[in-house]
């Protein structure tokens, strides 16, 4: 089974982060750093940082919510190559239940996360969305394949909670 895991506290940092204002974007953006491990029932992908997009690198642009430039890219990039960690991006759909991938999320998803596999080729990559109460993530093995939708995630703090995106 495919899982992504991350700590309460670094979901609600995240959260918080994601829910600040910007001056020229509808929504914010960021990175999760991950370490990943091949399990024999699937991926277990662990969360162990988060980090959002500097202000300075978003570009004012009407048609999405939020759009990063290069420079944002390359310094989650620069940094997923010193730790050698998977990259996830991160965005919030602010609203309760589980997050779905807009056409837009899915289509400029797959036209940057291949890049991520330059940098670390061992580690899986992808996105997550997180919504008020939920999260979903994709993620990709390596640089040539499809996203796979997690089937679980594990939010461990108090309460631990386990949400089957099988359902």
């Amino acid at each position: 089974m495919n899982t992504f895991r991350l700590s309460s506290s670094l979901l609600n940092s995240a959260r918080y982060d994601l829910r600040r204002p910007h001056a020229i974007a509808f929504e914010r953006m960021g990175f999760f750093f991950c370490r990943a491990a091949a399990l024999s029932s699937g991926m277990l992908v662990l969360a162990e940082d988060y980090e959002p997009v500097a202000d300075e690198n978003y570009i004012a642009d009407s048609s999405v919510g939020a759009r990063m430039n290069g420079a944002a890219i390359r310094h989650a990039m620069q940094r997923a190559l010193a730790t050698r960690c998977g990259l996830f991006h991160v965005h919030l759909h602010d609203w309760r239940g589980v997050p779905a991938a807009s056409s837009t999320d899915r289509r400029e998803a797959k036209r940057f996360v291949p890049d991520f596999f330059n940098v670390s080729p061992e580690m899986p990559h992808g996105t997550i969305i997180l919504s008020d109460d939920s999260l979903a993530g994709w993620f990709w093995a390596d640089k040539m394949a499809q996203p796979v939708q997690f089937q679980q995630i594990e939010i461990v703090g108090t309460p631990l909670r386990l949400l089957d995106m099988t359902i």
